[in-house]
């Protein structure tokens, strides 16, 4: 019985560590002054140094959960992407969007699109 149950406690944070792995979609990387979200073997990036726009909304994600859409526009280049949000946590952004946008990352790119925020002065 006792193997059992440790047999089954191992199994339950081996899979929740194999789950988040295999459920993370992107990588968001933040280093000021450069912003890097990747993708696979793709890499976007975007120099903060330089002119470029923040736009945030909302949407609902899947299976209905509120989602928090941030894009960084830099001359013909966009950066955007999706996440998660907490419970409780309400979206930046004055409008919602009908569709959240792909890559869907962790719910700690959080604390990187408050760091831009303060960059971009909006809090």
């Amino acid at each position: 019985m006792l193997l059992a149950l440790g047999l089954g406690i191992i199994g339950m944070f081996a899979g929740m560590s194999l789950s988040r792995r295999y459920a993370r979609i992107g990588l968001l990387r933040y280093a000021p002054p450069h912003l890097e979200l990747r993708l696979g073997p793709e890499r976007w990036h975007v120099d903060l140094d330089q002119p470029c726009e923040l736009a945030e909304a909302s949407a609902f994600g899947p299976a209905s959960v509120p989602v928090q859409v941030l894009a960084v526009r830099q001359g013909d280049h966009v950066l955007a992407f999706s996440y998660g949000l907490p419970m409780g946590r309400k979206p930046y952004g004055d409008h919602a969007v009908d569709r959240y946008i792909e890559p869907f990352i962790d719910a700690e790119a959080r604390v990187i699109h408050d760091r831009l925020r303060r960059r971009f002065d909006l809090t």
